[in-house]
Formats: structure tokens, sequence, C-alpha cells
């Protein structure tokens, strides 16, 4: 599923914001995913069970989100050892636990549905290997069907880059048909696969070294067929090119993903807006969001804005407004979005212990 968010959700339709993050030490009784409906006017949160202090569903380290692409299944890995993965029914009512799976190696932190509706892909992070899940006709993830592991040598960073490190999957960044994308933080590499849905198996198609050190973590790709990538170890934010057929990608050039950082920085989300003019990157360290211009095959700084908490890890971009997940200050903070890329505190903020990632969708 491409993670670019529609700008607002159809006539008659509400917006869901789901937030995901770390359990670990926590009562039973406030982790888990957390479900809340935005005011289409304010960006305000509230619970979308009215009255309720308490996640949509208990889950352990549900650290990463996703859906499939008509929003009835809601995935989350679980960043555990052995690492899982889950699938939760969407409906009015909430979310309903329809399976769990193995995801075959260790703390899981990304996923994504496949095109076809008929697959999910997990990166496993510890163990570094990337998995192919079937989905069952209800949606429902089985136990992985292949686990594909980079190649490439590892980074020099000794203290993270000791082997491979999944960190992302990402579905149709070359266009529908395309090459899915596997960005491997600890070999500086995004590997590009095909899916033989008949087989249920994965085939590489390209592989692509980016800069040593930089420690590749997220990628957002634009329907230009350009793609940025967020650097997590040397903190840039690097254009490239996608071909299209392989999923080969070409650097054109790279940004500081935070000039007003001192010290070390460690970005962690990046986002396109809507229409795709501008880049928005998180900032653990400065404590941040980046706002970058896009700008022919490249990218402009623009702004910097304090990310209204601590140790920003995810946004979303939804219906004019930006919710930050600030891991350490256990909340999701509100921003309206200006026509410039602009972002402005709203002030209002959804408490959630420890999230990682925030995810919108029309219910």
């Amino acid at each position: 599923m491409d993670q670019r968010l529609s700008d607002s959700p159809a006539g008659g339709e509400r917006t869901r914001v789901y937030v995901g993050g770390y359990t670990d030490g926590l009562p039973e009784s406030g982790a888990g995913v957390w479900a809340f409906d935005q005011d289409p006017a304010t960006g305000a949160l509230s619970p979308a069970e009215p009255g309720s202090e308490a996640p949509a569903v208990r889950a352990s380290n549900p650290s990463y989100l996703a859906l499939n692409a008509d929003g009835t299944v809601l995935y989350a890995v679980h960043e555990d050892a052995p690492g899982t993965v889950s699938g939760f029914a969407v409906s009015e009512g909430g979310l309903r636990a329809i399976g769990r799976a193995p995801t075959g190696g260790d703390g899981p932190c990304h996923l994504a549905v496949t095109e076809d509706g008929r697959h999910l892909l997990t990166a496993n992070y510890d163990s570094g290997g990337f998995s192919l899940h079937p989905l069952d006709d209800d949606g429902a993830p089985g136990a992985p069907l292949q686990t594909v592991y980079g190649d490439g040598p590892r980074g020099p960073r000794e203290d993270r880059q000791d082997g491979p490190h999944a960190h992302q999957v990402v579905v149709a960044a070359a266009g529908a048909g395309g090459p899915l994308l596997a960005v491997d933080l600890g070999t500086d590499s995004v590997y590009a696969f095909r899916l033989d849905p008949a087989a249920g198996r994965l085939e590489a198609s390209a592989a692509s070294r980016l800069a040593p050190g930089s420690g590749p973590r997220h990628l957002a790709a634009a329907s230009s067929g350009l793609a940025y990538v967020l650097g997590e170890l040397d903190s840039t934010v690097t254009t490239v090119r996608i071909d299209p057929a392989t999923g080969a990608l070409d650097p054109l050039g790279s940004v500081p993903a935070s000039p007003a950082a001192v010290g070390t920085n460690h970005p962690a989300a990046i986002r396109l807006s809507p229409d795709e003019r501008f880049c928005y990157v998180t900032n653990r360290g400065s404590d941040t969001v980046a706002v970058f211009a896009v700008e022919g095959s490249g990218l402009r700084f623009a702004a910097e804005v304090p990310c209204g908490g601590a140790w920003p890890r995810d946004i979303a971009l939804v219906g004019g407004f930006a919710y930050v997940a600030n891991q350490h200050s256990d909340q999701v903070a509100v921003f309206r979005c200006g026509a410039d890329g602009s972002l402005a505190p709203t002030g209002a903020a959804a408490a959630v212990p420890r999230p990682a990632c925030v995810l919108a969708a029309a219910v």
C-alpha cells in the first residue's frame, strides 16, 4: 500500500487516526493500538470510543501499522523476539483480531500489503530479513512463505551496521506493477524485488548501494519516479530516481535532514504532502520537523519547526493537518498544514504512551 495519504476523506467519511508504539513495562491497560477520530475543523483527536482512555486493542509493541487497500484490515508488527504480525478487521464497532503469525525473524519494525492484496511483507530489523506472508480470504496473515536477506557488504558503522538490518518495505514505489523496494540500514542498500504471486516468491531485480555509513531507514516515493531516502546514520535526505523496470536507484543529490541540528541527530520518518510539493522529515535529537520544497530533481530546505514534544518518531498528513508521534513525551502533537507547506502548532495533543507510528484513514 502506498503510504501517501489523501488530503481529505471522501464526502460523508470520517478520518480515523491509529497510533502504535512500544509497550514494554507498561501496564496491560495502557498497552496496544490506539484509535482516534479527527475533528475536521481543528484537527484535534478524540478517542474513537467516547469516554475511553484505553487502547482499541491490546497488543505487544505494535511499533508499525499498515492498512490493506480498501481499509478493511489493519496490520501491526509486534517488535519482539521472536517477531509476529497481527491482522485486525476494521469496522464502525472498532478493531477485531482475525489472526496472528510469526514473521520468521526478530524485531519486526515495518510492513506493507502488496498490490495483489494477497500478500504482506514484514521487515525484521534485528535479524535482518524481509519476509513474505500469505493473506487468506479474510485478510489474516500466515507464516512466511519466504525470507530474503540483503547480500551487500555491511556498512562502516560497527555500532549499528554489524549485519543486515531490514527497516522498511515499499510497495508501488515505481508505479503500479513495479518492483518492491526493501530498505536495509545495515548494508547501506535498497534492494528491489519482483513478486511472483502465483508461486508466492520474491525474485531479486536490483541492489542499490547508497553512501557508506548513511544507514538508509525509510524512503518516500513520488509519482514522478523520484524518491527521497532518509539516512538515519548520516542525517541526510538523498533524492534518487527509480528505474521503473528494475527498481534500481540513481542518486541525484543529498541535503541535511536537520539543518538546525547541533550534535547527533537521528531522522526517523519521511513523508510527502498529498500534492507531492513538500517533503517532511522528523528529527530525533534536534526534536524538530524539517520541511523541504520539492523543486525539479531535488529538495530545497524551507523550514524547521519544533516537534511539540520529544523524540519525534513518525508523522502522518491528512485533512490539512499533521500528526507527530513524540515517543519520549508520550503524545501525538497536532499541526495545521499551510498551503506553502508550513506547519503551525494547534496546541492540541493526544496522550499515547511511547508512540512510534501514526496512520490515518477514512472510515
